[in-house]
């Protein structure tokens, strides 16, 4: 059983199959299932202390089918709280930079079609309080996959190297039908510490 309730299918052990199979999953919820599904989880994540306590957020524009994220970027610049998006470095290992984002800033499409922020205030990835991270899958341990570039193990993988850093809380940002039985977790893989879905906000354990 998974955390909400619901019982978990068994996928394919194999990597790309498995990710086929999400992102069918993904793609299939309706548009009044999606914004039905997005009203609860920024609900559920407005109503909780970890998100009054984040000064610095960072977030993203989702793409693709991801779960929506506009008005959960819309709630974290109603309170005031500075919003950073994710930038793919260029050249040498894959890697993140977080460039603040307002209403204004001008936005330009990477190469994987995705809105990136070119120019602004950029924070540390381990000065950031709350990191809401995309997806394709993740299980009851918080083992997360992505799409396979390494972006986000590569810029955080500070965290994998003390147990005593916990900063900064890294949420992953789903919905429900992409919970699998177990991902194999990989040397290098960051675990999350959190995942929000429609059902609500969990918490899991770093090891």
């Amino acid at each position: 059983m998974s955390y909400n309730g619901t019982m978990e299918r068994t996928l394919s052990s194999s990597l790309p199959a498995l990710r086929s199979e999400l992102k069918a999953r993904r793609k299939a919820a309706s548009p009044f299932s999606r914004t039905q599904s997005e009203n609860r989880a920024v609900q559920f994540l407005s109503a909780s202390s970890l998100f009054r306590h984040s000064r610095y957020v960072a977030a993203y524009i989702s793409h693709n089918n991801e779960f929506p994220t506009g008005k959960l970027l819309d709630l974290i610049q109603r309170y005031d709280k500075p919003l950073f998006l994710p930038v793919l470095e260029d050249g040498g290992e894959p890697r993140l930079r977080f460039i603040q984002y307002s209403q204004n800033t001008h936005l330009k499409k990477n190469r994987f079609g995705i809105p990136e922020p070119r120019q602004g205030t950029i924070l540390p990835a381990h000065r950031l309080d709350l990191v809401v991270t995309p997806l394709l899958g993740f299980d009851h341990q918080g083992n997360r996959l992505g799409m396979g570039g390494g972006y986000y193990d590569r810029t955080f993988a500070f965290l994998n190297k003390s147990r005593r850093i916990k900063h900064p809380f890294l949420l992953g940002l789903a919905f429900d039908a992409q919970q699998v039985d177990a991902l194999e977790a990989q040397p290098w893989d960051v675990p999350l510490d959190g995942i929000l879905t429609e059902s609500g906000l969990h918490y899991f354990e770093r090891n």
